[in-house]
């Protein structure tokens, strides 16, 4: 290092030197000869943030937590809910609870280390695609040597999985292009189409698009099942908690709780149920209070009163978060942060109901003639 200085006219503060250090602080990471973490004192700064209270607070936390987002294993699922609390008019005081809060904090400073390159190995590239983001993984014989996720637009959440999941390959090479270019790298996904995607017969400008970025890369494609791809599942299908369902169902819609809690407190049956779960030790029951909610196995329950049921499929289903989207998506929106009995029947009703629905979605077969006689044969 000290060669390379002095043959291009740097010279180095010895103030600010370091000899013989087993590790290194830069720009907010820990270096070391063979992993790289973040500062302690960096995550130190997120542990002790507190519960935001404005846009500007939000927007500072996130920007803080984005600096590490290489390091986090599903960045962009974890602060979804976060990021989609900004797209509202009037700041959301009851979508952020300080034990929401606390849980974020918690999953995104856990287990912040990578390890460094060896450019005399092959790299491998797991990835794959969901309906909320992607995400993949750069490693070199199973150690993580950075993580990448992203969320997607509402354009490719609405789009069929072969794009998603070559959106995914393309986005990731272009990420890490300067650990991949000029080098043989493997790439593992979950659609079995893409591993002749050299060449297949593109259909799309889009696909096209994709396609070109990758042509200057030396890569092979190989398929990997579902449940052997697990890294990357997690990246883009994160798990969401109890905590998390809360901020994503009251971003989608805000007074979501207000009758549920109005109910639990001044209805009869409700406080008797309330009371009776809030005492309950059995770990075996698979009912619980929390929140002054009704949850059963990390999903809200919501008993059968009034016309709440059906105004609440009118919103998953007739907002612009809903989107018209039909029976099987609009059950798998409402039965992830929801436990309704008789769920689906009640959706198709819905739908079948829904004139924007069948208008968008109409059949474009002509329709099919009266059955003709066949000749006898002679």
């Amino acid at each position: 290092v000290l060669q390379i200085l002095q043959d291009n006219c740097f010279f180095a503060k010895l103030s600010k030197c370091v000899f013989d250090a087993a590790s290194v602080d830069y720009l907010g990471k820990v270096i070391s000869t063979t992993i790289i973490s973040a500062y302690p004192a960096k995550l130190q700064a997120v542990a002790d943030w507190p519960t935001p209270e404005s846009f500007t607070s939000l927007r500072a936390f996130i920007g803080l937590t984005g600096y590490y987002r290489k390091f986090m294993h599903h960045y962009a699922s974890i602060v979804a809910p976060l990021t989609d609390l900004l797209k509202c008019k009037a700041f959301p005081w009851m979508s952020i609870t300080p034990s929401a809060f606390s849980d974020f904090k918690l999953t995104m400073i856990s287990r912040l280390v990578l390890h460094l390159p060896d450019f005399s190995l092959p790299f491998d590239v797991p990835t794959d695609a969901s309906q909320m983001a992607i995400g993949a993984m750069l490693s070199q014989q199973h150690y993580p040597i950075a993580f990448f996720s992203k969320k997607l637009s509402a354009h490719m959440k609405a789009a069929s999985a072969y794009d998603r999941e070559m959106l995914a390959i393309s986005e990731v090479v272009r990420k890490w292009r300067q650990y991949l270019l000029g080098r043989k790298f493997h790439i593992y996904t979950e659609q079995h189409s893409l591993r002749g995607l050299i060449n297949q017969r593109i259909q799309t400008l889009a696909q096209q698009k994709w396609l070109t970025k990758l042509l200057r890369y030396n890569f092979e494609i190989r398929y990997t099942p579902g449940p052997d791809n697990i890294v990357a599942d997690a990246l883009s299908c994160f798990p969401a908690s109890s905590t998390m369902l809360f901020s994503a169902a009251t971003s989608i819609i805000p007074a979501i709780f207000d009758h549920l809690r109005r109910y639990y407190i001044k209805e009869a049956d409700g406080q008797v149920l309330i009371t009776h779960l809030s005492t309950q030790t059995n770990p075996q029951i698979t009912f619980f209070a929390s929140n002054g909610l009704v949850l059963y196995k990390d999903r809200i329950f919501k008993p059968d009163f009034g016309d709440w049921r059906l105004s609440l499929l009118t919103d998953f289903n007739d907002t612009m978060k809903g989107g018209h989207f039909g029976v099987r998506a609009t059950s798998t929106c409402i039965a992830t942060s929801f436990n309704l009995p008789g769920l689906l029947s009640d959706i198709k009703k819905c739908v079948r109901r829904c004139a924007t629905y069948h208008h968008n979605k109409y059949n474009t077969q002509k329709p099919l003639g009266t059955l003709q006689r066949l000749p006898l044969p002679r």
